[in-house]
């Protein structure tokens, strides 16, 4: 996260670590996938 923009799926990746909720990251990465594209 420094200098280069953190990708969705870095950034879900991220956040299931903080949150520990890997199945409750796993919609949201999967719901921005259209939106990278």
């Amino acid at each position: 996260m420094q200098g280069s923009a953190p990708s969705g799926l870095e950034v879900g990746r991220a956040f299931a670590a903080r949150s520990g909720d890997e199945q409750r990251i796993r919609p949201v990465h999967t719901a921005l996938l259209p939106f990278e594209r």
